[in-house]
């Protein structure tokens, strides 16, 4: 068992990675702290081990007790026997990694691979009640349409797919970068909900002082987008929705900040989808979002965009298409 280590913020851990990691693994940190003290689904592609033993061991600080399973053919022979050891590594841990499906998985060795994921599927309920922490597979990105197409039921329980497939070289990996979050990351927040109530209303003080300050007006921006992802974080959605549709949208219209505007139309969506609205929430991802990620020539933020595209037309029950979009347009970027 490892020994229990105090937690790192998200921020303060992915200074330490290269710069091409820090904004998938920032959001990974915010959806593994959505699932705390539950079980859900990721999936982490990459091409090279350097890269994926410099992003695992940087999740493994996000939690005080994290865990990795290695899965061993002879050890696992079927999926039964690996979902054992997935749920023993889960007792009293936040967390567990499973590393080594590129072999137990790989198409091309025994045939077994089907089979193992075909009882993964079927298992999918009781798997989640044996282990009641987020599971995190670590996978080549050859693997995934396999796992999409053989398991589709377990696929549509993912929490969430992340890429780390840029290729991390000796200079490149000394050289460290801050990240600088978006309003999309800026709720990752491991302080306790009332230091984050007393932040809001020092903020709100700052925001009722500066009404109409024209000097302050890029920081009541910023303070605005921190403001709106603070009440989300206390699951206060409808305030959330309203400052970004109030406040933060019209800052980032009215300064030429596409990006930004870009930003926040997605989390607009993305409550909106959370409220059941899912008609609203497809328009402003296809008409909106998803034409400013073009005009940007953001292909990976289209490709997300196009991952929440998918999600909705899954709540639809437009599971055909969901998955077209998810193994066609969403996973080879």
């Amino acid at each position: 068992m490892n020994d229990l280590r105090p937690p790192c913020t998200p921020e303060e851990i992915a200074v330490d990675l290269p710069v091409p990691h820090q904004r998938a693994f920032l959001r990974l940190a915010r959806e593994l702290q959505a699932y705390a003290g539950r079980w859900g689904l990721f999936v982490l592609l990459y091409e090279h081990s350097r890269e994926r033993e410099l992003v695992s061991d940087a999740i493994g600080r996000i939690s005080a007790r994290p865990s990795r399973v290695l899965a061993d053919n002879n050890l696992h022979p079927d999926w039964m026997a690996l979902e054992a050891s997935i749920a023993q590594a889960a007792k009293d841990m936040s967390l567990v990694q499973v590393f080594g499906l590129e072999q137990w998985l790989n198409p091309h060795s025994d045939g077994s691979a089907d089979i193992r994921l075909r009882a993964l599927n079927v298992r999918r309920e009781a798997f989640s009640r044996a282990v009641p922490v987020p599971v995190l597979l670590w996978l080549r990105p050859s693997q995934v349409r396999q796992l999409a197409i053989v398991a589709p039921d377990l696929w549509s329980w993912r929490g969430g797919v992340h890429r780390f497939l840029d290729e991390v070289g000796a200079d490149e990996s000394q050289a460290r970068l801050a990240p600088r979050p978006d309003p999309g990351f800026a709720e990752i927040d491991n302080r306790s909900a009332e230091q984050r109530r007393s932040r809001i209303e020092e903020l709100r003080r700052y925001l009722d002082r500066t009404v109409g300050d024209e000097d302050a007006s890029r920081l009541r921006g910023s303070l605005n987008a921190e403001l709106a992802s603070l009440h989300e974080s206390l699951g206060e959605s409808d305030e959330a929705l309203r400052i970004r549709t109030e406040d933060v949208l019209p800052f980032a219209e009215r300064v030429g900040d596409e990006r930004l505007r870009a930003q926040t139309l997605g989390r607009i969506a993305d409550l909106l989808h959370a409220c059941g609205q899912l008609d609203e929430a497809m328009r402003i991802h296809t008409e909106e979002e998803l034409p400013a990620y073009e005009r940007l020539g953001d292909v990976r933020a289209k490709a997300a965009v196009m991952g929440r595209i998918a999600d909705i037309m899954r709540d639809r029950g437009q599971f055909d298409e969901a998955m077209r979009i998810h193994t066609e347009e969403e996973l080879p970027v």
